[in-house]
């Protein structure tokens, strides 16, 4: 079986979706010497794959914007290389010659369009969601996930496989001048409560989220800084201005994106991971915290029960109040935090990126079988 795979997001500081296009390919090139063709939007995205192995083929399309190089170059592609089949990790290609197997990693902007800008809702209902029932086959990485899809789109079940996301295994706890020098390095001192992901008003929940640290810090919690870090996206404006109304201006320390070899000290050093988001497709940072030993607070609501498996304090996202509460809590509540980090360090193992590409594997083969 050769397979062609499609990456659309690595390279570009792309969240979940760049680390899941990553490891999954990592994971496929290691199972076996089966060829894979991997076509990519530009020469930085095979670089940042790092795979250099006599199976696996990279083809750099052109042009280099990949408005035009996803419509007219891929599909006249995928028929050159050979493949059986082909794998788009997030966008499809318009057309394909051969049977096509999709990621589909969450359908938030379907169940909730009105966390989303025009523009985004626009181009994923266009590129995916409107297309669902021209795949051969997809991919969820939850059952939350697959269910909904099948529910709200009508796709049958048999075409629909489930591949949990992983966690990469630099995440671990992290302590002594390791951590004191990478926290140093960005200005964090403890303790402090850490935001993982991309900073979006939106489905990130932040507004929310900025309204209830400032209701820890009333209860008597000042000198416990915010540590925001990721990737400013859309309505950033809204985020600064609620950081100033709230006046949590000195208080909150925004690191930006960093290399993922950074994450696991700011995740040991924090006190807990804040991650109350009101939808997710799966919500790598909850697990990616628990690897390293941290204590996770998150929603009760879309996937995160069944990605954090009872090893996480759950909350309700759109209620401010017992969003606070929970972060009161589970700060001053010394055996809690002890109880789901030992938790939490469990439940992560149940995860991994060879599972994932084992289960991908599957679904090819599935998908070839019934063509």
């Amino acid at each position: 079986m050769k397979v062609g795979v499609f990456p659309t997001i690595v390279g570009r500081q792309g969240g979940g979706v760049e680390t899941y296009e990553i490891n999954l390919i990592r994971g496929l090139a290691e199972m076996g010497r089966d060829p894979m063709h991997v076509f990519c939007l530009s020469q930085q995205a095979a670089d940042s794959l790092g795979i250099l192995r006599p199976n696996i083929h990279f083809e750099i399309l052109r042009p280099k914007s990949r408005w035009l190089s996803i419509p007219f170059s891929l599909p006249p592609a995928i028929k050159r290389s050979g493949v059986d089949l082909v794998h788009a990790t997030f966008v499809p290609p318009l057309r394909s010659s051969v049977p096509l197997l999709v990621s589909v990693h969450d359908i938030c902007v379907h169940t909730h369009p009105e966390l989303y800008p025009a523009a985004i809702r626009w181009r994923l209902n266009t590129l995916l969601y409107n297309r669902l029932h021209q795949f051969d086959h997809i991919l969820c990485p939850t059952v939350t996930t697959k269910d909904l899809l099948v529910e709200q789109f009508r796709v049958p079940e048999s075409r629909v496989s489930v591949s949990p996301y992983a966690v990469d295994s630099h995440f671990r706890p992290v302590h002594g001048d390791e951590l004191d020098g990478i926290l140093s390095g960005h200005g964090i001192n403890q303790p402090y409560l850490l935001f993982a992901g991309n900073l979006r008003v939106g489905n990130k929940n932040l507004i929310r989220l900025l309204k209830a640290y400032h209701k820890f810090q009333k209860a008597g919690e000042r000198d416990v800084k915010l540590v925001l870090t990721g990737r400013r996206s859309w309505r950033s404006k809204e985020l600064d201005a609620a950081i100033d109304k709230l006046e949590l201006r000195e208080s909150i320390i925004e690191t930006g994106w960093l290399p993922p070899e950074h994450l696991p000290a700011l995740y040991s050093g924090a006190t807990m991971l804040l991650f109350p988001t009101l939808c997710e497709g799966f919500g790598l940072p909850a697990l990616e915290s628990m690897a390293c030993g941290t204590p996770v607070l998150t929603s009760n609501v879309s996937c995160l029960p069944e990605v954090t498996g009872g090893a996480a304090l759950l909350v309700n996202p759109l209620d401010v109040d017992e969003i606070a509460d929970g972060i009161i809590q589970l700060y001053r509540d010394v055996a809690l935090q002890s109880d789901l980090r030992k938790k939490g360090l469990e439940w992560v193992q149940h995860f991994s990126w060879q599972r994932t590409a084992h289960d991908t594997t599957d679904a090819y083969h599935r998908l070839l079988s019934n063509m």
